[in-house]
Parts: C-alpha cells; sequence; structure tokens
C-alpha cells in the first residue's frame, strides 16, 4: 500500500520575519494623517499670508474679505483638525504633558483660523475701516489671541527641547519648532503655523532610534 495516501496535508511553516516584512516599510497611519494635516495647514497658512503681501493699499478689512485669504483659513482649519487627532500617536515618545500643551496649541490655532474665515468675514462686511480697525485692536480680540500665543511658546518650545536632547526629532525639526514657539506670540496665526506645519512634516518622517 501507497504511504503516500496516509500522509496528511502539508502546511507551509511562516517565521515571524516573514509576517512583519510586507508591513514594514508600510506608513503607519498616524504619520500619514500628521503629513496630510501639515500640508493642508502650511498651504492655508500661506494663502492667508499672501493676502497681507499682496493686498497693494487694501485697508485691513479688505483684505480680510479677499477669497484667496478666507478659503486658505478654511484649509489651514481642517487641516488642525487632522493634527490635532494625529499628532499625539506621533509624539507617543514625549511626555503625556507636553502631548497635551501641543494638542491644546493646536486647539487654539484652530479656533484663530475658523474666526477670521467666519467671525472676522461677517465684521468686514457689516462695518466699515474705522470700525473694524477698532475692534482689531480691542481688549477682548487680544484676550481671544493670549492663549494661542502663551500655549503656542510654551508648546512648540518643549516640543523643540525635549526633541533635541532626546533625540526623538531631527534638528532641523526641533528648530523650526523653537521658531514656531517664538512666532507663536505674534497675533496672527499663520507664521508660527507655517513653521509648525513644516516642522511636523519632518518629524512625521523621522524614525527615532531604538537602540
Amino acid at each position: 500500500m501507497d504511504n503516500d495516501t496516509n500522509r496528511g496535508p502539508t502546511h507551509r511553516t511562516t517565521s515571524p520575519a516573514d509576517a512583519v516584512a510586507p508591513d514594514r516599510d508600510r506608513e503607519p497611519p498616524s504619520r500619514v494623517a500628521v503629513q496630510v494635516g501639515a500640508a493642508a495647514s502650511l498651504l492655508g497658512s500661506l494663502a492667508f499670508i499672501s493676502t497681507v503681501l499682496g493686498k497693494e493699499g487694501l485697508s485691513a478689512r479688505e483684505s480680510f474679505l479677499l477669497p484667496v485669504g478666507v478659503a486658505g483659513c478654511v484649509i489651514a482649519s481642517a487641516g488642525l483638525a487632522v493634527l490635532i487627532a494625529a499628532t499625539p500617536p506621533l509624539l507617543s515618545s514625549f511626555p503625556g504633558w507636553v502631548r497635551g500643551l501641543v494638542s491644546a496649541t493646536l486647539g487654539f490655532t484652530l479656533a484663530s483660523a475658523w474666526f477670521n474665515a467666519t467671525a472676522v468675514v461677517a465684521i468686514a462686511t457689516t462695518t466699515d475701516d474705522r470700525v473694524f480697525d477698532e475692534i482689531g485692536a480691542s481688549t477682548a480680540l487680544v484676550a481671544f489671541m493670549a492663549p494661542k500665543a502663551i500655549l503656542g511658546l510654551v508648546a512648540f518650545g518643549s516640543l523643540a527641547a525635549l526633541g533635541l536632547r532626546r533625540a526623538l526629532l531631527p534638528k532641523p525639526a526641533a528648530g523650526l519648532f523653537a521658531l514656531a514657539a517664538v512666532v507663536s506670540l505674534l497675533p496672527p496665526f499663520p507664521p508660527a503655523l507655517v513653521l509648525a506645519s513644516v516642522g511636523l512634516l519632518l518629524a512625521g518622517r523621522h524614525r527615532p532610534s531604538t537602540g
């Protein structure tokens, strides 16, 4: 009798290395989301900045009504919403308080961008230049911008310092976050967001050494 007829089905054994190999070069979802969110935040911020640099005699009120600036604020807001969700997993090697500060900073920056895209546009369409400038210099508006400035200084400064000291960030990203910390003190949100977005783009491509 042929012994082959009693031979059971053969199974191919797969080593752990083979199982992991297909996923080795795949980007984690959080890194992809950070890349998308940072790119949108960067493009939206640059669009808003272009209305200031190229307004050519327009008043502040008129420049806030330019469609490219309004669209830029909306795009930046969408990018920031993605970053709020995706950045904490990317920064998992940092202490929890740093991740919390960064998320809070992004949240207040989102509020500022959305405020520019909605409330500021509504104010600009219902006032003249004089009244608009008075509102822009009011204590209430300065108080609204204060949390973004203070949180940005502390959050991005801490991110830069710890990221550089513990080799958790590439040096260019740490430098950009350090600059973003200082620029966060300016009332407009786009300058600091440009720096932070590029820093996050670099951080999203960085693989910290595991020893």
